[in-house]
C-alpha cells in the first residue's frame, strides 16, 4: 500500500480504509486523523508520514536483497536461501509496487526507489533470477526514466520551467518572486540528483558498480571474465528493448550540462561500444552509434561541465571513427574546414601513433578545424538519444532466446590527463 501511493499523498479517509478495511462514509471509521497519530487533520503531515514510511520501505527491501544463506543445511533448515529465490512467487506484486504510479512520483521519491531498492536488487540478484526479477522490472522502468529525464532536461534547456514561474509570479511582490526562484532552484537540484542516480544504475547494469571502476580496471589488466556476463550483456540477448533504452539514455545524458552525469554517461557509452567490435555488417546499433552517439560526443566537448572528461570523450570519438568510418565520414566531410585530403592525412597519422594520448590529440586537432560554434549546434539540431532506437539482439552479435517465455511488459579508465576546454 505505502510503496504504491503517488507523490501527491493520500487522504486520511483513504489511509484508514486501506489499512483497516473500514468505510468512513458509512460512519464506521474515525473522523479525525488524530486517531492515526497525526495532528489537526493535516494533509501535509500525512504526506510526509507516507513519504517517510515509503523511503524506509525501499531501504528495507534493499537490505533484504543482500541477504544470502551460503550453507545449504542452514538454508534448508530455515527455509530461506536468498531474497530473490524466496520471494520469487511475489515477483508480480513487486512489479506492481515499483511501476504503479511511477509516472506520478516526484523526483525525490523516484530517486529513493532507484537508490534504495533497484540498485541493491540488481547488484545482488543471482543470474538464475535475472529473467524473473530484472526482466520484469527493468524494461518498463528504463523506458519511463528515459522519457522522464529527456523531457526534464529539454524543459530545463529551453527555459520552459523558468518561463512558467515568471508567468505565475509576474504580478506578485518581491517575496513571491523570490519563493518562485527558490522553488525553481530546488527542482533543478532534484532533477540533477535523480539523473545522477539513474546513471549510476546504468553503470551497475553495464559494469557492476556505480562508477564503472571494476570494469575498466579489469580491462586495463586484461582480465575481463567473458564467462561471467553482466546484466547488460544478458539484456541485449533477452530484453533488447531495455538495452536500447539504456543506450539511448546514456547518449542523451552526454549533452546534459552536469559533470557527474557526463562522466557516468561516457563510461556507459564506452562499455556499449566494446560490445560492437564483432558486429560484421551495418546494423541499427552501428547507425545509432555513428549518428547519435558520435553527434553527442562532439557537441558535449564544448560543455564546460565536461572539461575533466574530455580524454574519455575523445577516446569514444576515436573508436567510432576507426570502427564505423564508412558511416561517419560523410558527416565529418559536412563540417567546415574538413575535406578528403585532411581525413586521409588523419587516418594515416592514426596508423603511426600507437599511444592513446597521441591518438586523442589527433582527434582533437581534427575537430578543432570545425570551430566550437558548429559543434555546439549539433545537439540542438539532432537531439541525440531523444528517440529510443529499435534494435535487435543480432545488432550486438547476440542470439536471443527464442524458446523462452515472453517477459512481462517488455518494452579502463583512461590515463589521468586533464585537457583544457577545447573551445
Amino acid at each position: 500500500f505505502v510503496l504504491g501511493k503517488t507523490a501527491s499523498g493520500v487522504s486520511p479517509a483513504a489511509y484508514f480504509s486501506a489499512t483497516t478495511g473500514g468505510n468512513q462514509s458509512g460512519g464506521a471509521g474515525p473522523t479525525s486523523s488524530s486517531l492515526i497519530n497525526l495532528e489537526a487533520d493535516s494533509f501535509e503531515a500525512l504526506r510526509h508520514f507516507i513519504k517517510g514510511v515509503r523511503d524506509s520501505s525501499y531501504q528495507f527491501l534493499g537490505l533484504m536483497s543482500h541477504l544470502v544463506v551460503e550453507e545449504d543445511a542452514i538454508a534448508q533448515q530455515i527455509g530461506f536461501r536468498s531474497f530473490q529465490e524466496s520471494m520469487a512467487s511475489a515477483c508480480s506484486e513487486f512489479y506492481a509496487v515499483v511501476m504503479e504510479n511511477v509516472e506520478h512520483q516526484d523526483d525525490r521519491c523516484a530517486r529513493m526507489m532507484i537508490r534504495g531498492f533497484i540498485i541493491p536488487l540488481v547488484k545482488k540478484c543471482p543470474p538464475n533470477c535475472w529473467r524473473q526479477w530484472l526482466g520484469t522490472i527493468l524494461p518498463p522502468l528504463l523506458q519511463h526514466m528515459h522519457s522522464r529525464l529527456t523531457g526534464a532536461w529539454l524543459a530545463h534547456a529551453t527555459g520552459q520551467q523558468r518561463n512558467n514561474n515568471v508567468q505565475q509570479h509576474q504580478q506578485g511582490g518581491a517575496g513571491i518572486k523570490s519563493a518562485g526562484m527558490d522553488e525553481e532552484i530546488l527542482k533543478e537540484a532534484s532533477m540533477r540528483e535523480i539523473t545522477r542516480e539513474h546513471l549510476s544504475l546504468l553503470l551497475v547494469l553495464t559494469a557492476g558498480d556505480e562508477m564503472g571502476h571494476t570494469y575498466f580496471q579489469n580491462k586495463k589488466k586484461g582480465c575481463i571474465n567473458e564467462a561471467a556476463p553482466t546484466v547488460f550483456q544478458w539484456m541485449v540477448a533477452e530484453c533488447v528493448q531495455a538495452a536500447s533504452c539504456l543506450i539511448a539514455t546514456a547518449v542523451a545524458a552526454l549533452t546534459w550540462p552536469d559533470s557527474e552525469t557526463g562522466l557516468k554517461a561516457i563510461r556507459t557509452c564506452r562499455i556499449a561500444m566494446s560490445m560492437t567490435q564483432k558486429t560484421a555488417q551495418i546494423s541499427g546499433l552501428q547507425s545509432f552509434i555513428a549518428k547519435d552517439m558520435f553527434t553527442a560526443c562532439m557537441s558535449c566537448l564544448t560543455l564546460s561541465s565536461h572539461a575533466d572528461i574530455q580524454s574519455e570523450i575523445l577516446l569514444v570519438l576515436r573508436d567510432i571513427i576507426l570502427r564505423h568510418g564508412d558511416l561517419v565520414t560523410p558527416f565529418l566531410l559536412s563540417l567546415p574546414n574538413i575535406d578528403q585530403g585532411i581525413l586521409a592525412s588523419f587516418h594515416q597519422a592514426m596508423q603511426t601513433k600507437n599511444s592513446e594520448k597521441d591518438q586523442r590529440n589527433l582527434v582533437r586537432k581534427l575537430l578543432l578545424r570545425s570551430g566550437g560554434s558548429e559543434l555546439k549546434a549539433l545537439a540542438q539540431q539532432h537531439s541525440p538519444g531523444a528517440k529510443i532506437p529499435q534494435l535487435q539482439s543480432s545488432d550486438f552479435g547476440q542470439k536471443s532466446g527464442k524458446n523462452l517465455p515472453a517477459l512481462l511488459d517488455t518494452v579502463s579508465s583512461s590515463e589521468p590527463s586533464v585537457l583544457h576546454n577545447l573551445f
